[in-house]
């Protein structure tokens, strides 16, 4: 039985991983009304830069996340400006079809500089044990819990409470 109470927070937190890619998927698709079949690509190369910051400063987390949320975020307005911007006014199919070319560049790129076996990130944190009963959960399974919940009442409240949230959902209700 405590093997199985094991699984399901480890699926839970596995879960929330996927949730948070959703609400990605989501946003983007409310935002343009297209499907981004790079975004996964991105978060591979967003992983991947994060592993390689994480390598050169070993044990400070707070430098690993803040280059990867900076790495990402110049990325996606790299390839806002540079991909997707000149792309307004196509027809549907000749976008989607660009963000899988951009998915199969970025996949061949992420080839080119490392490599395609999988590869520990190791940010000095997110090992501990922590005991809830006779269960042991891991502080990145609990970090990865807590950063969806909070994501999703920031969300919620941007969109619920903020002028440009409510027009964001004005616009994309259209």
């Amino acid at each position: 039985m405590q093997y199985l109470l094991d699984q399901i927070i480890s699926g839970i937190a596995v879960g929330a991983i996927y949730g948070l890619v959703a609400m990605g998927f989501a946003l983007i698709y409310k935002a343009t009304g297209l499907v981004n079949f790079a975004q996964g690509e991105m978060s591979m190369l967003t992983a991947y830069i994060a592993w390689t910051i994480a390598g050169a400063v070993p044990g400070n987390p707070w430098l690993v996340v803040g280059g990867a949320l900076v790495a990402s975020v110049i990325l996606g307005l790299a390839i806002e400006r540079l991909i997707m911007r000149p792309m307004l006014g196509e027809p549907v199919f000749a976008t989607v079809m660009v963000t899988i070319g951009l998915a199969v560049v970025l996949r061949s790129a992420t080839l080119l500089i490392w490599d395609p076996y999988p590869h520990r990130l190791d940010i000095g944190a997110g090992r501990e044990i922590v005991h809830i009963g006779e269960t042991g959960v891991r502080t990145a399974q609990l970090a990865v819990i807590a950063t969806l919940l909070l994501a999703l009442g920031a969300f919620w409240a941007f969109f619920r409470f903020s002028r440009i949230g409510k027009a964001m959902r004005a616009v994309a209700s259209d």
